[in-house]
């Protein structure tokens, strides 16, 4: 495994729960024995920790720290990186990446693996990721429900394997105390993930029962406006951001139930995450993600940009502990058994075997 060298290429190491994922992945197969390298096109100030098995390789260096070069320049430095690094696999993010690596790769044999960042019926430049997906070997889904909305001629290509969670998560027991009162939300504060719509659905709630809080963990463009709704709907002293931890199995922890509010996902990492620990969750039904998670016995999910379900949810929960915590222990066997970090690696391995 030494001998084949393979090579993630990724826009960050930083900010969102694909990143995490391709960190993670990277991460797990040095630590296997793999042969394994990361570039990356930006630097960035807080970064998700690289394994010292990992290899970096910081192409902005290259570039003069110019963060904004062309395509062509980043292709042309590639091209070069390639012909010194000689990979037998390539891993990327994002298809617009996998064209570039394709193109500057044009003298290396190496196979190209994509990993589908976010659900297909989300994205909005699909002509361009095609481009991309043409030159792929393999596709690497996040459920199966997201083949329904790729173009027919890659399903071929595709194969499904879910995001892992890593062991920190699953070996972290929740302690159940009793009451369903402070609630925690976790993702990017912007419209996709849709913090408006819980933060309303918890001021129904409020009126209703009075000792209870909800704390929202991100950063994000909707920061602001999303404090000020507080304010204008005097909730202030109830719901609280949190920018980041740095321990987010305890931080969950911390918390009787998770929530999910989002419009569109490809595979929750929070979710997940916060199942693992074993937090009652709710969720909205995205399209994609939350339905291959929450069943009818291990959690809730609601309708998407409806607050009075949500809100209804949220009650069911508060009302009916020992049913939520009977929830939070089905969801975390669910994780245990379908997402925990050996089976999903086993399953990355064996088609890296294969291509090989």
């Amino acid at each position: 495994m030494k001998n084949n060298r393979i090579l993630f290429i990724i826009p960050k190491i930083c900010n969102g729960g694909a990143e995490r994922r391709t960190v993670f992945i990277a991460n797990n197969l040095a630590e296997k024995g793999f042969n394994v390298e990361l570039l990356s096109f930006w630097d960035t100030k807080e970064e998700y920790p690289l394994s010292k098995k990992v290899k970096r390789i910081h192409l902005w260096k290259r570039l003069r720290h110019n963060h904004h070069a062309k395509d062509k320049i980043r292709i042309l430095n590639l091209f070069f990186i390639f012909l010194v690094r000689r990979p037998k696999i390539v891993i990327t993010m994002h298809p617009p990446v996998a064209l570039m690596a394709r193109i500057a790769g044009f003298l290396n044999r190496f196979k190209l693996i994509d990993l589908l960042e976010v659900s297909p019926n989300s994205i909005v430049d699909i002509k361009r990721r095609c481009l991309g997906w043409d030159r792929a070997n393999l596709i690497v889904l996040q459920c199966e429900k997201q083949k329904s909305y790729m173009p027919s001629k890659y399903i071929n290509k595709c194969v499904v394997i879910p995001n892992p969670v890593p062991d920190i998560f699953v070996n972290t027991n929740h302690e159940y105390r009793g009451k369903i009162e402070n609630f925690i939300n976790v993702g990017r504060l912007d419209k996709e993930k849709n913090q408006e719509l819980l933060i309303k659905a918890f001021r129904i709630v409020l009126n209703k029962h009075k000792n209870i809080t909800l704390t929202i963990y991100g950063r994000g463009p909707l920061k602001k406006d999303l404090e000020s709704l507080v304010t204008t709907l005097k909730m202030n002293n109830s719901v609280f951001f949190i920018e980041r931890s740095n321990e987010m199995n305890k931080t969950y922890n911390s918390y009787d139930s998770f929530i999910l509010s989002s419009n569109f996902e490809g595979m929750p990492n929070s979710l997940l995450e916060a199942m693992a620990v074993g937090l009652p969750s709710i969720s909205t039904n995205c399209d994609t993600g939350p339905s291959d998670i929450i069943k009818e016995d291990n959690g809730l999910l609601v309708e998407v940009n409806n607050e009075l379900e949500l809100a209804e949810a949220i009650n069911f929960y508060i009302e009916n502990p020992e049913i939520a915590k009977n929830y939070g222990c089905k969801g975390k066997e669910t994780i245990m058994n379908n997402f925990n970090q050996q089976t999903i690696m086993d399953l990355y391995i064996n088609e890296i075997k294969k291509l090989l």
